[in-house]
């Protein structure tokens, strides 16, 4: 292993930090592992559990949280959202915008986004946060940008940082588990066992087969924002032969040599065709850059320098404020045990009154008759008990009975679950027989005021994500590439202007749009030199809006016969792609 490395950081700095984000967040990660099991339905504690089950009593576990929070879940899903990217200050950048925007959408396809956004916001509402790393990865001797979802029980961030997105965090880590034959094959190192035991103290976790390589180590990728010095080339490529498009920034680097030789390019265009150099020069600045280092206890495996300006993490929190974050969970859970121990108590008052318990009177027992002659006949049907008096040989017990406070604090409780979780409404049933359908209605849209607080950060986490993503291409992929072309994402104008540029050209029937790379240039759109917004917006094929969208245009359609295009229509069917086309080129107005 090469320990030689000139790092701003050394292994025990590495150590040391991710040692502090753990102790910070080791009150909530405990707290998560809790809510896990609330989810499957555990609601005690090993301890609480043996000690209700040795009074021979049960241990209630009636999940009233869990189906309330599965409600909201089930609003996302039905309710999921896709990227559109705006230009804001040049109409010019329009075509990028558009560029970009595909490629986000390639990338939700290609990584199943649309799941993966359902599972955060799970993580993120009913245990603990969210993550997810965006990386570079080689296939098939190419680089593609991917996602993947982190475990929140393994990831960590710098406990001073009070933004939401994360934006002011000096770090964030991620660990994973390999063996240690993995880890030497894949780094091509071999493993010191002396640090890793003094480093490690002992996090190994053991193999029970004896061979050391196949102790289980803990692997750290760890991303430390840092202030270095880039170069960048400024050029004034007033033909507009290298293809800047009238932007003075041709490119930046790490390497003042690799700078000076795309500024010598530059000039070749211009010389090639016998014309004066333009202006161009080299600046040295200095900005926030990301390095990844990946780490053992036993040292360092890899570092390197990357393109990014961000941290290619993005987390989710559903409840945040000024660093500090819950789920709902943390709302529900003492509700929901406090009305564990009701049902216990109910329980407990049921079974004590359905017991026959009596009072027995020996004095009032006759001399032929014992004690225990006379419970053996009490006991079984028929018989007579011998009294010496006109007195009751036994006398039923009058119990208590179910207090009535245990029926009204369980209702207060349930009623506290559903306030907090949008109240019954949010699930379309009545608060009383009386409520007319309009008063369920409003209140079923007051009570998906909640559920937007989760979904409105659900939608900010989605936004860093995308501008997370975006950078990531830019830095790693090439555009040579086929897109898809989904819906009107591209105008005719746009077309016209890629297709005279050279910049794409629409094939196989205006459904794919070729991307020239070569003519966009090695830095591709160049996304962070370009205004852009990027938008989340509910998609309009959500199972929901489509239906009402449809039975509004059936209606209109109704009153005003022939005014809609059948090709409007057809986009709110269920009709595949083929069929139709088909159906378009049949009828008036083509889809």
């Amino acid at each position: 292993m090469d320990t030689n490395y000139n790092l701003p950081l050394s292994l025990q700095d590495l150590i040391e930090m991710q040692y502090e984000s753990e102790r910070e967040l080791k009150t909530v990660k405990t707290k998560a592992a809790k809510f896990e099991k609330v989810r499957a339905g555990n609601h005690w504690n090993d301890d609480e559990k043996f000690k209700i089950e040795s009074q021979n009593r049960v241990a209630y576990s009636i999940n009233l949280i869990n189906h309330k929070i599965n409600t909201i879940l089930s609003s996302q899903r039905i309710r999921r959202s896709v990227y559109k990217v705006n230009a804001i200050s040049d109409p010019a950048d329009e075509y990028k915008a558009n560029i970009a925007t595909l490629l986000l959408r390639e990338k939700e396809r290609r990584n199943n986004l649309k799941y993966l956004e359902s599972e955060i916001f799970e993580s993120g509402l009913a245990v603990s946060f969210g993550a997810v790393e965006i990386y570079p990865e080689e296939v098939f001797g190419s680089t593609t940008v991917k996602l993947r979802k982190l475990d929140y029980k393994n990831t960590n961030w710098d406990p001073n940082s009070k933004s939401y997105c994360l934006e002011d965090a000096s770090f964030i880590s991620h660990k994973t588990y390999l063996r240690r034959y993995e880890i030497e094959r894949l780094f091509s190192t071999n493993l010191n066992s002396e640090a890793l035991s003094q480093n490690l103290s002992l996090e190994v976790i053991a193999n029970f087969t004896g061979n050391p390589d196949f102790d289980v180590i803990p692997v750290t990728t760890h991303y430390q924002k840092t202030n270095r010095q880039v170069y960048i080339v400024i050029a004034n490529d007033h033909l507009n032969l290298a293809g800047l498009n009238g932007n003075p920034v041709a490119a930046k680097f790490l390497s003042k040599t690799d700078a000076e030789k795309k500024l010598r390019e530059i000039y070749s265009k211009y010389i090639l065709e016998n014309l004066e150099k333009p202006y161009g020069e080299v600046i040295e600045s200095n900005e926030t850059g990301v390095d990844r280092y990946i780490y053992t206890p036993a040292g360092l495996l890899s570092y390197e320098q990357t393109p990014l300006q961000k941290i290619p993490v993005s987390i989710y929190r559903s409840f945040f404020f000024e660093g500090k974050f819950w789920t709902l969970s943390d709302l529900l859970i003492d509700p929901q045990l406090f009305l564990n121990r009701i049902f216990m108590q109910i329980d407990y008052s049921f079974g004590r009154d359905v017991k026959n318990v009596f009072q027995g009177n020996i004095n009032a027992l006759a001399e032929s008759e014992t004690p225990q002659t006379a419970q053996f006949k009490a006991e079984k049907t028929g018989g007579i008990i011998w009294t010496r008096t006109g007195e009751d040989a036994f006398r039923p017990l009058k119990l208590s009975g179910v207090n009535p406070q245990y029926f009204q604090v369980a209702g207060i409780m349930q009623s506290f679950i559903e306030d907090i979780s949008g109240g019954r409404s949010f699930q379309g049933l009545s608060e009383s027989s009386a409520e007319s359908g309009k008063a369920i209605l409003a209140k079923q849209r007051q009570g998906s005021l909640t559920a937007s607080l989760f979904l409105d950060n659900l939608a900010r986490w989605k936004k860093d994500l995308g501008e997370k993503i975006l950078e990531n291409i830019n830095c790693y992929e090439s555009l040579n590439r086929k897109l898809t072309l989904l819906g009107d994402e591209f105008s005719a104008n746009a077309i016209e202007y890629l297709t005279n540029s050279g910049i794409a050209n629409v094939v196989e029937g205006s459904r794919y749009l070729q991307i020239n790379g070569d003519v966009l240039g090695s830095e591709g759109i160049e996304i962070n030199n370009f205004d852009f917004e990027l938008t989340v917006s509910e998609t309009p094929y959500s199972e929901t809006e489509k239906s009402e969208t449809l039975t509004n245009l059936l209606e209109f359609a109704k009153l005003y016969p022939g005014v809609i295009p059948p090709g409007v229509m057809l986009e709110y069917f269920d009709i595949k792609l083929k069929n139709g086309g088909e159906i378009g080129k049949n009828s008036a107005n083509p889809v």
